[in-house]
């Protein structure tokens, strides 16, 4: 068992946003993650998708907009999204104060790692 505060993990900063993996492949989790992410007023996690990973993303502060290929949806505290393996999702911090995500992929997308600079291949868009 371990246990890991989300301020911790590794941070990744290329695709808006400031997020935190907390269980990753960098630390030998590669069937579960689990990343934290903060958007303060304004900010954007843009719009991407995984090749074959599934994701699901919790709003656990704050409110915003979950940015999909149909448009933008009010997300807010307390509620999840779900995006299947090549489905577009990102979110924007529609509020006030900062937006405090979970969120979890399975397997993990090992492309978005190595965007990250850690070298786990070239396996997603």
């Amino acid at each position: 068992m371990e246990i890991k505060k989300w301020e911790d993990g590794q941070l990744f900063e290329q695709n808006g946003g400031h997020m935190r993996w907390v269980f990753w492949p960098g630390c030998g989790y590669n069937a579960l993650t689990l990343h934290y992410s903060v958007l303060y007023p304004g900010e954007s996690f843009h719009m991407h998708d995984h090749l074959y990973s599934e994701d699901v993303i919790s709003v656990i502060r704050g409110k915003g907009k979950a940015l999909t290929a149909e448009g933008e949806i009010d997300i807010e505290e307390g509620m999840s999204l779900f995006a299947r393996a090549r489905e577009l999702h990102g979110f924007k911090n529609t509020g006030d104060v900062p937006m405090i995500t979970i969120g979890s992929q399975s397997p993990a997308d090992l492309g978005l790692y190595e965007r990250g600079g850690f070298g786990f291949g070239k396996q997603n868009s």
